[in-house]
């Protein structure tokens, strides 16, 4: 199978592009970046375009598999609409891209508590995002919706920090309802998303937090 990935540069996509290369199922894999990868491989041919140019990778690559592992914060991105930019309009293109390179499978990163119409401007946001997804009709299509993320990332989210030290702290605290608010491990993610189109059910899908973090079981 070839997949194609974006936001490989990040932290969840970092780790999902190694465990892509290293799954021997996968024969290569097109990475869609603003700028150059560090990671080696003979599996990857990588695309770099400005994100706003995306359209015009139509017809350009052929995969059976995606995945869209792009997003940043509003405090990161400097405004709501910086924000809608990159969360919102440069994942919806490459989805809309994919659809059109007649990708079978579209896994991507949401958020815990996504829903439309809320009034929280960034889960309203994902939850735009997830029913778009939905409505271009992927053989399957699956939204993941971790809690706090743990892994190492390059910039320092301060806050995130905290939220993630506060979370461990309660972690014994969140049991039955709660536990979906647990902390979640960027490497059991990663892991998740990759077995979700190694053995796809087909249709839209959301996997919340409490399945994700399962797998460490």
């Amino acid at each position: 199978m070839k997949a194609v990935i974006l936001g490989a540069t990040g932290l969840t996509g970092s780790v999902l592009l190694q465990k892509l290369i290293s799954e021997d199922t996968i024969k290569k894999v097109y990475v869609v970046s603003r700028r150059q990868i560090t990671i080696n491989s003979s599996k990857i041919e990588q695309i770099i375009i400005p994100l706003d140019q995306l359209n015009t990778l139509a017809g350009t690559f052929e995969a059976d598999l995606a995945f869209s592992c792009l997003g940043t914060t509003i405090k990161l991105a400097g405004s709501q609409e910086a924000f809608l930019k990159v969360d919102k309009d440069y994942v919806l293109a490459f989805a809309q891209l994919c659809k059109s390179n007649k990708v079978s499978s579209f896994v991507f990163v949401s958020s815990i508590g996504a829903k439309t119409p809320s009034s929280n401007f960034y889960l309203n946001t994902k939850g735009e995002v997830e029913q778009e997804i939905f409505s271009m009709n992927f053989n399957s299509a699956v939204a993941l919706r971790p809690s706090f993320l743990d892994g190492q990332r390059t910039e320092n989210r301060l806050g995130e920090k905290i939220g993630i030290f506060i979370a461990y702290a309660l972690q014994p605290l969140l049991l039955g309802p709660l536990r979906k608010y647990r902390v979640t491990k960027v490497s059991i993610l990663a892991s998740k998303m990759l077995n979700l189109v190694l053995k796809p059910i087909g249709g839209n899908r959301i996997i919340e937090n409490d399945d994700i973090i399962n797998n460490e079981n």
